[in-house]
């Protein structure tokens, strides 16, 4: 699979790329590819929000607006879509279906946003990757911030 990956950095409302470099209003900030499939994380408007927008031949949707979604990754058949997102405030792995649907939280779902020591994650938390996650052996993989790897089992329809 040829998929390349630019980070995103969130700073004063700014989005930035790899490079530490302003993306535009409806700049890409992420994306995968796979033969003529394409998934982008796009900017919206001029805050930090992004969307997921899939790309086949002539044909573009938006596959999830919602949270924020950035590192997308395909799967290897390009049925599938990983990415980080944030839907209930933390962070987490997300999956959807590269035709459409609902997205489904693989990580951190239920946790509460409640307040926390400083620097201390909900009991649960499993922390996001730096970059996008990459499809293997029925599972997402990625590594953290600090190095430390982490998995999570696909739904069946998606392995």
């Amino acid at each position: 699979m040829l998929a390349y990956i630019v980070f995103t950095l969130l700073a004063c409302g700014d989005v930035r790329d790899g490079r530490d470099t302003p993306v535009p209003p409806g700049g890409v900030i992420g994306a995968a590819r796979l033969a003529d499939r394409e998934v982008t994380a796009e900017r919206i408007g001029h805050g930090p929000l992004t969307r997921l927008v899939a790309r086949e031949g002539a044909a573009t949707r938006v596959l999830l607006a919602e949270g924020s979604p950035d590192r997308p990754a395909l799967s290897p058949d390009g049925r599938w879509v990983a990415f980080v997102y944030a839907p209930e405030g933390l962070a987490a792995v997300g999956l959807v279906p590269f035709a459409g649907g609902a997205p489904q939280q693989l990580t951190n779902a239920g946790l509460a946003r409640a307040k926390h020591a400083v620097g201390e994650p909900p009991a649960g938390f499993v922390p996001v990757p730096t970059a996008a996650p990459a499809f293997a052996d029925g599972q997402l993989t990625w590594t953290d911030a600090t190095g430390q790897p982490h998995a999570v089992a696909l739904p069946a329809e998606a392995r």
